[in-house]
C-alpha cells in the first residue's frame, strides 16, 4: 500500500496514511471540532492493534484556541486510567496535525442499546441496567475524585453522560468515554460564561442555568441514563430545544414506576433520589449512588454482574457477532469488518460502527457561521443575558421570543 504524505492543510486522510506511527485504515465521521479514524499501530514481530484516531479539523488547526481545547481532552483524558473509561493511548502532532488515539472498544453504546429494544418493543432486564449504571458510577466516582501532583482536586466533571457516551462491550464492561467538555482545575481553555456544553437532553437542571458544576450534576445525568433505560422512554424530550430546556429546569420528573409498575418501590427511590432538582437533595457523589444501586441488588436477590450483561448484550447483538465470526471466517481482519460494517450501516443502532465509543451523528447542532457570509463562525456566540435570567421567562414560545429579542442565544458547540 502505499504510503500518502500530509501537511498542516490536508483534507481527509486517505487509506494508507501514516499519521505519526499509525497507519489510517478508513475515515469513519467528521464533527464540530475533529475528525475520528480508524487506525492500525503496528511494532515488530508483527504486532498491530486497532486504535481509534481523533484528529482536531484542518480549519480549526491553525486557531490556537481550538487547538488547546482539544489538548486539553487529550491531556485529560489520558490522566485516567480505569476499567471503566476508555484509555487515550498517545497524543501527537505530525507535520501540523494535532490528534490522540483512544482504545477501539468491541461492543455497542447505549443509545443502540435503546434503539434495539423501541424496534423489539422490549426492556432491558432490570438486573442489567443495574450492572451498567453501576460500573458507569464507578468510573465517574474515579474521574471526580482524581487530584493533581500537588494532592488538590481536579474538580473533573464529565458534563456529558448520555447514551453515546456510555458503551458497553459484549464481554460486559461499561465504558465511558468523551471527556470532550470535561470540566477540570488546570484546564487551558474552559467554557466561556454562559455557554452550555453537553447534550440538552442530558443536562442537569443547574447546567442549563450555566451555574457552577460539581460531580452531583453527573449523578443527574446517570440518573436519566438509568431511567430511560428502565423505561425505554425519553425523559426529557419536546419539539423544540427551548421545551427541552424548559422542562430540565423546571425538573418535574415522573417515577420510573408510573411507565413500568413492575418497578419496586426501593429502586423508584434511587431513581427519583438521583434526579432530585436541588443538588443537595441526590446522592452526593457518583459512589453513593453506585452503592444504593448495589444494595438494593442484594436486598431485591437480583444478579447482577458483568457476564450477564455480555450474555444481555451478546443475545441483543447476535446479527452483529455473527456477521464479525463470519468475516473472521473469510479471512477479513477485524478492521476491514467494522470498515464494512460502518459503511454498509450495519454498525450500532447510533449510526457508529460496532464499539467505536463515538457518536457520529452530527456531533454539531450546525457549526456556526457569520451572518450575511456563510463562512463558519469558530467562536461561541457572545451572550449578553445568563441563562438563568433567561430560563425563568421560558413560559411558552411568545415569552421565550420576548426573551431572545435582542439577544444572541448561547448556542452550544457539541466538539467531537
Amino acid at each position: 500500500m502505499a504510503v500518502e504524505t500530509l501537511g498542516a492543510a490536508a483534507g481527509q486522510l486517505r487509506p494508507g496514511t501514516i499519521l505519526g506511527r499509525y497507519r489510517i485504515v478508513s475515515h469513519l465521521a467528521t464533527g464540530g471540532m475533529a475528525e475520528i479514524y480508524l487506525a492500525r499501530a503496528s511494532g515488530i514481530a508483527n504486532f498491530e492493534k486497532l486504535v481509534v484516531v481523533k484528529r482536531i479539523l484542518p480549519f480549526f488547526a491553525t486557531n490556537s484556541e481550538f487547538v488547546e481545547m482539544f489538548l486539553d481532552e487529550a491531556r485529560l483524558s489520558a490522566g485516567l486510567h480505569h476499567p471503566n473509561i476508555a484509555q487515550v493511548f498517545d497524543i501527537g502532532d505530525h507535520q501540523g496535525n494535532y490528534f490522540f488515539t483512544m482504545e477501539y472498544v468491541h461492543g455497542q453504546d447505549s443509545r443502540a442499546v435503546l434503539k434495539r429494544n423501541r424496534r423489539l418493543g422490549t426492556r432491558v432486564p432490570v438486573p442489567n441496567v443495574l450492572e451498567i449504571v453501576i460500573q458507569a458510577a464507578g468510573a465517574l466516582h474515579y474521574a471526580h475524585t482524581q487530584k493533581g501532583p500537588d494532592g488538590e482536586s481536579l474538580g473533573i466533571v464529565h458534563r456529558d453522560v448520555s447514551p453515546s457516551n456510555i458503551l458497553i462491550t459484549y464481554d460486559g464492561t461499561v465504558k465511558v468515554v468523551d471527556f470532550g467538555v470535561a470540566k477540570a482545575a488546570g484546564r487551558q481553555r474552559e467554557t466561556r460564561t454562559g455557554t452550555l456544553k453537553g447534550k440538552i437532553s442530558y443536562m442537569s437542571p443547574e447546567q442549563v442555568a450555566a451555574e457552577d458544576l460539581d460531580a452531583r450534576s453527573d449523578v443527574f445525568a446517570l440518573g436519566i441514563l438509568f431511567w430511560e433505560l428502565v423505561t425505554n422512554r425519553k425523559l426529557f424530550d419536546g419539539p423544540t430545544e427551548i421545551s427541552v430546556l424548559q422542562q430540565v429546569a423546571e425538573g418535574a420528573v415522573m417515577p420510573p414506576s408510573a411507565l413500568c409498575p413492575n418497578i419496586p418501590p426501593p429502586l423508584d427511590d434511587i431513581v427519583m433520589k438521583a434526579l432530585a432538582r436541588r443538588p443537595e437533595d441526590r446522592f452526593q457523589s457518583a459512589q453513593e449512588l453506585q452503592s444504593a444501586l448495589e444494595h438494593f441488588a442484594h436486598d431485591a436477590k437480583l444478579m447482577t454482574s458483568p457476564r450477564s450483561l455480555a450474555r444481555y448484550m451478546r443475545e441483543t447483538f447476535a446479527d452483529e457477532l455473527l456477521a464479525w465470526e463470519d468475516a473472521q471466517r473469510d479471512g477479513k481482519s477485524l478492521a476491514a469488518h467494522v470498515v464494512d460494517s460502518f459503511h454498509a450501516g450495519e454498525g450500532s443502532e447510533s449510526g457508529a460502527p460496532p464499539g467505536l465509543g463515538f457518536n457520529l451523528e452530527a456531533a454539531t447542532r450546525s457549526l456556526p457561521t457569520r451572518p450575511g457570509t456563510g463562512e463558519l463562525s469558530y467562536g461561541s456566540f457572545e451572550v449578553t443575558t445568563d441563562n438563568s435570567q433567561l430560563l425563568q421567562t421560558l413560559n411558552g414560545e411568545e415569552d421565550v421570543a420576548k426573551a431572545m429579542r435582542g439577544r444572541r442565544w448561547p448556542w452550544l458547540l457539541l466538539l467531537l
